[in-house]
């Protein structure tokens, strides 16, 4: 079941200015997407404030650009980046070899109460591909694959939250600048690259049109 976009994103140019500069909250933002995604909102002219088990993985320095050391697993470090002011909340952290965290973390989200939130889960969970749910169980293991099914199905449909469930992501392909996103669930064909992952969370910054869904997001062609 190859699923064709209901809505494709035209390639951007990562510099191009935001509408309305936003204060956006960051969790994930050392890893494989979050490193991609904070030079792009900064280029745009977001305000980031990351919060970061080690700070001192994030390299660069900007003017617009907070680190707060804390644990998005902890529940009193959450709403440190969290205030009145916060626009959105951006959220590419997930599970790693060692670190099953996903659900605690979205409990977490949900305490804080951002006035938004943009959270990346996985393809296959809350039940948008069974086959590639197995894939990742058998790939993965099946702790880490259900912790983040608990995660989607605990802020998924919540009426400020947009869930992003990525295809197969890669980091050895350069971003296409380009990536489809849709609300119907299925296999893709393609590795995804992190680099556009990254794009999509930063259109998604100004754009709340999926917010209380789940939507699928799979490899654009080159143009």
């Amino acid at each position: 079941n190859i699923v064709q976009s209901q809505y494709k994103q035209t390639p951007n140019q990562h510099t191009k200015k935001a509408k309305m500069a936003k204060e956006v909250a960051v969790l994930g933002g050392t890893g494989g997407v979050g490193t991609h995604f904070i030079p792009i909102a900064l280029e745009r002219g977001h305000k980031l404030t990351v919060l970061a088990r080690t700070p001192e993985k994030i390299k660069i320095k900007h003017e617009n650009l907070t680190v707060v050391q804390g644990d998005a697993t902890n529940a009193e470090d959450v709403p440190k980046i969290i205030q009145p002011s916060t626009d959105v909340l951006i959220c590419s952290a997930g599970n790693g070899a060692n670190n099953v965290m996903m659900e605690e973390m979205g409990k977490n989200i949900l305490a804080a109460n951002p006035k938004r939130a943009v959270v990346i889960t996985s393809l296959g969970m809350n039940g948008s591909s069974r086959t590639i749910r197995c894939i990742l169980s058998m790939i993965a293991g099946k702790e880490p694959v259900n912790d983040c099914d608990a995660c989607d199905q605990l802020l998924c449909g919540k009426p400020n939250i947009t869930v992003v469930r990525p295809d197969g992501l890669c980091e050895q392909e350069p971003g296409n600048g380009a990536y489809n996103i849709t609300l119907k669930g299925g296999m893709g064909m393609g590795n995804l690259p992190k680099a556009d992952v990254a794009l999509c969370l930063a259109d998604l910054i100004e754009d709340d049109q999926f917010d209380g869904k789940g939507v699928q997001l799979y490899k654009a062609k080159k143009k």
